[in-house]
């Protein structure tokens, strides 16, 4: 006789769940505070969906200058999400969720785009400096990205010194 009970069941699944995300050697057991966290992940996941589907991500440009000429020496773009409600969202508030949830790819694919049309903006205006774009690993190992990045940064005709593609460290 089957007398666990389907909150019982959906619980285990939390607790199993939550456990998986921090290792495959790790257990939990549940708690309500448990249920709450998955909640407001599900709804953080569901807010960044809206957020590629309506634009809300934002690149910001932090340039790094020769501190004895002033000269500038090349910039990283700088995702930020630019929440309606919460306002500007750093990324290590996001990236990890979309990391893990796989939406890494169409954000990094938003960012590739919005980084060539700025460099191809500049272009226009004044001599390139190196502009430094950080990709997840999931991006960097999909064969798919990578060409799709060749084709973006060919669209812009820039000269390929002019990107750096970096590997940030995550923990």
């Amino acid at each position: 006789m089957n007398t666990l009970k389907l909150s019982d069941a959906a619980h285990s699944d939390m607790a199993m769940y939550s456990s998986k995300t921090d290792g495959k050697t790790q257990f939990r057991f549940f708690n309500p505070a448990l249920s709450a966290a998955l909640k407001t992940r599900a709804q953080r996941k569901h807010q960044l969906i809206e957020a590629i589907d309506r634009g809300q991500f934002v690149l910001h440009y932090q340039p790094r200058v020769d501190t004895r000429s002033g000269e500038l020496l090349s910039m990283e773009a700088l995702l930020r999400w630019c929440h309606p409600q919460l306002g500007m969202i750093a990324p290590g508030e996001f990236i990890p969720l979309a990391d893990s949830s796989g939406l890494i790819l169409p954000i990094g694919a938003l960012v590739i785009d919005k980084a060539c049309a700025q460099i191809a903006a500049w272009q226009r205006q004044a001599p390139l400096v190196p502009v430094s774009i950080n990709v997840s690993s999931k991006q960097f190992l999909t064969a798919p990205s990578s060409s799709n990045w060749r084709k973006r940064w060919r669209g812009t005709a820039s000269p390929r010194r002019c990107w750096k593609w970096k590997l940030p460290n995550r923990r």
